[in-house]
């Protein structure tokens, strides 16, 4: 860990030179990170040695740390605070489970205008919320370091100036306890409808209550979860659950780890499920989400008399009962989910069997129901002129569509030697791919590449190199409105149709690649595998009322459980 944290100096050094501002991708961590671990070796956290706090820890940083708490305490947004509410939520010498260091007085000398601009107001939720304004202007959200085995200590926060969700928990960790503000972090330890979990915070109000934010991106009152969380756990420095101790850390801390503490009902409409167990001897038994590839245990209760209880537990996230048989999970009962009247239903394949139209592998999240909008009005236009001043409408593109590949008929065929794309306005220069083509023929037409000045030569290759995994993306909505890309075709040609593809996820039914239809019996159970010839796969003698999942075995890796019902697919 310490040869790669050299990777936070290269950071540092290259931002003065080189500012740069907004949620981005950072290219230049990638190869870095990329050449340290070669050098140095992957820093896996199984590869780490795990030291205890009690022998780390100095009698001096201690001191230190319960001095400045105390000062913090002082603070007239923090008087009102019991001594229990100051001994969790501000006194903590540490986030998780970064680097030890004296931190404290760093983040105070750093935040120290916050008293000023407070004016002597006691509200410790607009305290938080001037600091967290402060985090937005210079820390940024980069999930390039995911890489990292930990969270982040303190003084590298400062110099990286971005991270991860849990970093983002951190930094305001840190700013808002070493200035009094009352602050937890909450884990989202698995979302329940798609892969990983998240981190965010929660400051405590003047009557107790807790609201939550998001370090450095949204404010207290304005956050919200972004997928469907099973559990949310906060993080406390007593022992909240002593049994979990027996497991490793991994599932443990998928569970709510011994430190956790279930506040799932704070933020979820939640209900309760009762498990019945035919084993005779006790275990301890789980409620599993899936994660786009595995099940995985998210709430633990203990079975010694053949029932058990797991309360608050999220609506609509459907949950599969499950063992440990010597770390293996053990499927116990038919998967289940909770409606929102909290009425527990299981999910039973039928002996009838239907037929299924299937047209994805995975439900469209919000921001790919954006990408859909983002070609909306974007016209194909034709000329006999390089300059385009004889140019004609082609096809132009409807408001939304979805995120395969088109093939639509043109308003005329009136032979042109110039064909181009013309992007809309606001739209992120977002394409995934156009072409173009002759009466009668599948193939399209080749030529030489055009462009607008100000399209780079990189996008104006993606546009044509026939590959649904490239596209272009603009860093701002503005940068190519009304710009254009096209081709010189050599000769007039008469195009019959025009061919769009808009930025992709790849989970639409793609022609040519192999699918596997797969139904929850107990365990997975083939249906067969398919090589799709148009944009659907249909499947046969599909049990009714099974839980299923379409697995795509050419390309792409996220895959999500679902029902069919009314001819539709029923996410989970």
């Amino acid at each position: 860990m310490r040869s790669y944290n050299k990777i936070f100096e290269l950071v540092q050094n290259y931002e003065k030179t080189t500012p740069f501002k907004g949620n981005i991708h950072f290219p230049q961590f990638i190869t870095w990170s990329d050449s340290i671990i070669a050098a140095t070796g992957y820093p896996h956290q199984n590869s780490l040695k795990k030291v205890y706090d009690h022998k780390a820890l100095t009698a001096e940083l201690l001191i230190e740390n319960i001095d400045l708490a105390f000062d913090a305490w002082k603070f007239p947004w923090a008087r009102q605070l019991t001594f229990d509410e100051f001994c969790n939520y501000i006194l903590p010498y540490r986030f998780k489970d970064e680097s030890l260091s004296n931190w404290r007085e760093k983040y105070m000398r750093h935040f120290s205008w916050l008293a000023d601009s407070m004016k002597g107001r006691n509200d410790p939720v607009l305290a938080c919320k001037f600091i967290n304004d402060d985090l937005k202007k210079w820390f940024r959200f980069n999930e390039e370091l995911s890489v990292y085995p930990s969270a982040l200590d303190a003084a590298n926060l400062l110099q990286v100036k971005m991270g991860r969700c849990l970093d983002q928990a951190a930094i305001a960790n840190f700013a808002m306890r070493a200035m009094g503000i009352p602050v937890v972090h909450e884990v989202v330890p698995q979302w329940g409808n798609r892969s990983l979990g998240h981190d965010f915070s929660a400051v405590i109000d003047r009557n107790g209550q807790f609201i939550d934010f998001l370090g450095a991106e949204l404010s207290p009152g304005e956050n919200e979860l972004r997928g469907m969380a099973p559990k949310v756990f906060r993080q406390m420095f007593s022992i909240q659950n002593q049994r979990l101790s027996q497991f490793d850390d991994g599932l443990a801390f998928k569970v709510g780890s011994m430190f956790g503490r279930d506040v799932t009902s704070e933020y979820l409409k939640t209900g309760n499920v009762s498990i019945q167990s035919s084993e005779d001897s006790a275990k301890d038994i789980f409620l599993a989400v899936f994660d786009d590839s595995r099940w995985v245990p998210v709430k633990m209760g203990h079975d010694s008399s053949g029932n058990v209880l797991f309360e608050d537990m999220a609506i609509g996230v459907l949950y599969l009962p499950c063992f440990l048989d010597h770390n293996l999970l053990i499927p116990l009962a038919d998967p289940l989910y909770l409606d929102s009247s909290g009425t527990v239903h299981k999910i039973i394949p039928k002996p009838t069997t239907e037929i299924v139209t299937l047209e994805r592998k995975y439900p469209l999240t919000a921001i790919k129901r954006w990408w859909m909008t983002l070609m909306g009005n974007g016209q194909f236009e034709g000329a006999n002129k390089p300059d385009f001043s004889d140019k004609f409408l082609l096809y132009s593109i409807a408001d939304t569509i979805e995120l395969k590949f088109h093939q639509s008929k043109t308003f005329t065929h009136k032979p042109v030697r110039y064909v181009r794309y013309r992007f809309p306005e606001n739209c992120f220069g977002s394409l995934g791919e156009i072409s173009f083509y002759e009466p009668c023929c599948s193939e399209p037409l080749k030529g030489v590449y055009l462009k607008a000045k100000g399209v780079s030569d990189d996008d104006l290759s993606i546009a044509f190199d026939e590959k649904m995994d490239r596209f272009i993306h603009t860093s701002t909505k503005d940068e190519y409105n009304s710009l254009w890309i096209g081709l010189d075709l050599g000769s007039p040609k008469s195009i019959s149709m025009v061919g769009y593809s808009p930025r992709s996820d790849q989970n639409n039914i793609e022609k040519g690649m192999e699918y596997e239809l797969m139904y929850w019996d107990a365990n997975w159970r083939s249906l067969g595998r398919t090589v799709a010839t148009q944009s659907n796969l249909v499947y046969k003698n599909v049990p009714e009322g099974a839980l299923l999942l379409l697995r795509n075995h050419t390309a792409g890796k996220e895959e999500r459980i679902f029902l069919y019902e009314n001819g539709k697919q029923v996410w989970f």
